[in-house]
């Protein structure tokens, strides 16, 4: 279960969002679900990488989750896992020679503790290894020019090995290949090239880290997940159900955001188990009403102009919150959009299409007149207090559906 606490990281960078069997580092066993789950075709050793979702209010919010646990789950998951790969072998290697070479160059050791502790023979292969077989291959020609260079300098500063036979001019030094080269060069000469070598690793890592703000494959291999827009609750109820397959929410609207962050993900199998419960909800709300003789309105929490102003209007959670995301929303799933204005369509009047209109898209406006027009006649009037009809606004009739104007035009409008 999702633990109550949320804890804050000091410096107060970030919210973690603490999940049950969610690690800093992959456990032993990997959490795995039950045969039936798909089977990703990722190795086991990237796999268990735990990627950092961060997601809520200025990105400000993170929790961690098995690579495993995403890509089981996820047909999306699993391409984009499998898709980084390369990637991220390439920032491993990367890494790891940055901290190879950093471990030496700061030792400070003397020309003598160089050869004695034999670092010549660690680090002239790293330095090759940079230099001819960078694994970003769009910055190989720029790493390879600076080693060049660096190399070169050492030649012109006379940083040679004492017994070494120097050759005569630069042309020549150059026309050697890079492992004699650096054979060449003493202790001093070497780690200037090696701090060099540092300091282009570095830029590499920053220039990789802006380019994956703008890239979803470079984010995961840097193992990321930005979910922009997810609120916290969605992603820990997203998790807590990969994990357990336990839907946890609050209420309609928590549900409706988890909906939309699974479809989002792809995560079908969730997904679907939203959207049957708030359809079912709903549902049962809506026929309840019907039977009790409960009007549209009440279940909306919307006024009557004859309730008097100190009425008060008691909604329903389930029915409120799908109102408000099927009118809203540019894309309401469809199952649950056919539900609420058919409710609409059946129940709207007048009085309540005025208190709803500034919230109704022009599409599910069109929508709505084709299922009103199935239960009510439709007629032609030039004026009527007891009529409303939909104008469409913009070059492209864009924008919101709203009253027009009732000057006698001879136009179609829908009785209230």
């Amino acid at each position: 279960m999702v633990r109550d606490t949320i804890e804050e990281r000091h410096p107060p960078v970030a919210t973690q969002i603490l999940v049950q069997e969610v690690y800093p580092t992959p456990p032993r066993t990997t959490p795995t679900g039950t045969s039936e789950d798909k089977q990703v075709p990722v190795p086991q050793n990237h796999m268990q990488q735990v990627v950092t979702i961060v997601c809520g209010d200025d990105l400000r919010s993170w929790c961690s989750v098995h690579e495993q646990t995403l890509c089981k789950h996820s047909e999306k998951m699993s391409d984009l896992s499998l898709g980084a790969v390369a990637t991220r072998e390439a920032y491993s290697k990367i890494n790891e020679w940055l901290v190879q070479i950093e471990s030496i160059t700061v030792l400070g050791a003397s020309p003598e503790q160089f050869e004695k502790e034999k670092l010549r023979a660690k680090l002239i292969p790293l330095i090759l290894k940079i230099w001819e077989h960078f694994p970003l291959t769009n910055y190989q020609n720029t790493i390879s020019k600076v080693i060049r260079e660096t190399v070169d300098k050492q030649y012109t500063n006379g940083n040679l090995m004492p017994s070494a036979e120097r050759p005569k001019t630069l042309k020549i030094f150059q026309g050697l290949n890079p492992n004699k080269r650096l054979h060449l060069i003493n202790s001093e000469g070497l780690l200037d090239v090696a701090e060099e070598a540092c300091v282009r690793l570095q830029k590499v890592k920053a220039a990789e880290k802006q380019l994956a703000k703008k890239n979803v494959s470079k984010t995961w291999a840097q193992g990321q997940l930005i979910l922009r827009g997810a609120s916290e609750k969605s992603v820990v109820s997203l998790v807590e159900w990969a994990y357990h397959k336990t839907l946890d929410y609050e209420n309609a609207d928590h549900l409706y955001d988890l909906w939309a962050l699974a479809t989002r993900l792809r995560f079908d199998v969730l997904a679907e188990e939203c959207m049957d419960r708030l359809h079912q909800s709903a549902s049962a709300s809506l026929g309840k009403a019907l039977s009790d003789g409960v009007p549209l309105r009440s279940l909306l929490g919307l006024h009557n102009e004859q309730d008097g102003p100190d009425a008060t209007a008691s909604s329903d959670d389930v029915v409120a919150a799908a109102f408000h995301r099927v009118l809203k929303d540019d894309k309401p799933p469809e199952k649950l959009s056919e539900l609420i204005i058919d409710a609409l369509a059946r129940g709207m009047d007048s009085d309540m299409w005025v208190q709803v209109q500034s919230m109704v898209s022009l599409d599910t406006a069109c929508k709505l007149i084709d299922f009103m027009i199935a239960y009510r006649d439709v007629k032609v009037e030039g004026s009527s207090n007891d009529v409303f009809h939909i104008k469409r606004e913009g070059p492209q009739g864009g924008g919101n559906a709203q009253p027009e104007s009732t000057e006698p035009q001879q136009q179609p409008v829908l009785t209230g």
